[in-house]
């Protein structure tokens, strides 16, 4: 169990303690500023502003590079704003890269590269040119892309099938997913990435086993270097990917998860892989979910939030000890959230009034709360909010 979760920590991109000096001025800034969107990556979260401004605080940093999108390679305890004054629409964040399209469609990513299309960067860079994209999704080695016709691309490294192109090379540049199937949105997990049909059919395609078991849904343990469909005939509405596993909701509210689930990240009571979809226990009625690296969170209709799965760092926001919940446990507090996000060992979730509240691991400042170092069991504000 604790080597599963040490390679579920790596893929996820867990830095080390933060040991950089608070930026102190950085909250300053952001004094009843209110957010309308966040992301979490390993170790870093990502928030919009409502007139599109990016702001991100934690570490995402590898080797060396800097992953706030702020011209420095330093960790941040509390939200620093994105550099080149772009304006952002969406925002998307995984392991240790944040990308988000601005005005005009165009793509920027800042961060630890994995696919080796270009170097790391510390502030917005610019896609590659060639295709007309309206969603993007990182994996860890990989990344891919949904045109405006609901064409799959993908590109970077391939050694699980994770591209979706029917092999298991390399590409430097997007190749198109076979099969000619028509997506509403995609999702990608460390090596393996899946694709809601516009019909609601879910698809997987690469590589999500941790020691043996399968992720791709299909009832099979192997992986697929071509999208196979998940079993069960199930309408999904949502589909998010965690690093060695999937979740999606079903058109009446339903949650389903498939994968790995050694620290109960399936939801169904017990820590046995499933190799087709499962019901998350509880019966509740689900409107959004996010996936981490060892734990899952939902959003219930009424903006309740409710998490499983691992809990060495608080991440499920109980206010409990606990170390694993196998089934969903209502997060402390009392608030009303209207989206919520998992990282690698913390949680951050937005407030129906536009504030982040966010739990879990806080070596890196990921929580934001200006505190490194002090992690927190229940939900705290993010500093610079009212």
């Amino acid at each position: 169990m604790r080597a599963i979760l040490g390679v579920l920590a790596l893929l996820a991109g867990v830095a080390s303690a933060c040991s950089d000096p608070l930026r102190p001025s950085a909250g300053l800034l952001l004094t009843r500023i209110g957010y309308t969107s966040i992301v979490s990556g390993g170790s870093h979260t990502c928030a919009l502003t409502a007139d599109g401004a990016a702001y991100c605080w934690g570490d995402a940093t590898v080797n060396g590079e800097g992953g706030l999108g702020d011209g420095s390679t330093d960790s941040s305890a509390v939200p620093v704003a994105v550099s080149r004054g772009l304006t952002f629409s969406t925002l998307v964040a995984q392991f240790a890269e944040t990308c988000g399209f601005a005005a005009g469609g165009t793509g920027y990513c800042w961060g630890a590269r994995g696919d080796s299309l270009r170097s790391s960067s510390s502030v917005p860079t610019p896609l590659p040119g060639g295709l007309t994209v309206e969603a993007l999704v990182i994996g860890f080695l990989h990344t891919c892309a949904l045109t405006t016709r609901g064409a799959a691309y993908c590109w970077g490294w391939n050694t699980s099938g994770q591209l979706g192109d029917g092999s298991t090379n390399f590409s430097a540049v997007p190749v198109a997913v076979t099969g000619g199937l028509e997506f509403s949105s995609l999702t990608a997990g460390a090596f393996h990435t899946c694709g809601l049909a516009v019909n609601g059919s879910a698809y997987c395609w690469g590589d999500a086993r941790v020691s043996g078991e399968g992720g791709l849904g299909d009832g099979l343990s192997t992986f697929s270097p071509i999208p196979v469909a998940v079993s069960g005939g199930h309408t999904f509405s949502v589909l998010d990917a965690g690093a060695s596993y999937t979740c999606g909701i079903t058109t009446g509210g339903v949650a389903y998860c498939w994968g790995w689930n050694g620290t109960g990240v399936l939801g169904d009571g017990s820590t046995n892989p499933s190799l087709v979809p499962v019901a998350v226990s509880g019966g509740l009625t689900v409107s959004a979910l996010s996936a981490g690296g060892g734990h899952t969170c939902g959003l219930t209709t009424s903006g309740e939030a409710w998490c499983w799965g691992s809990n060495g760092m608080g991440q499920l926001g109980t206010g409990s000890t606990i170390v694993q919940s196998w089934v969903p446990v209502p997060v402390t507090g009392g608030l009303t959230f209207s989206e919520l996000s998992a990282g690698a060992a913390h949680t951050c979730g937005l407030t129906v009034g536009s504030l982040v509240y966010c739990w879990g691991e806080n070596a890196s400042g990921q929580l934001g709360d200006g505190a490194p170092g002090v992690d927190s069991n229940v939900p705290i504000k993010v500093a610079g909010q009212p």
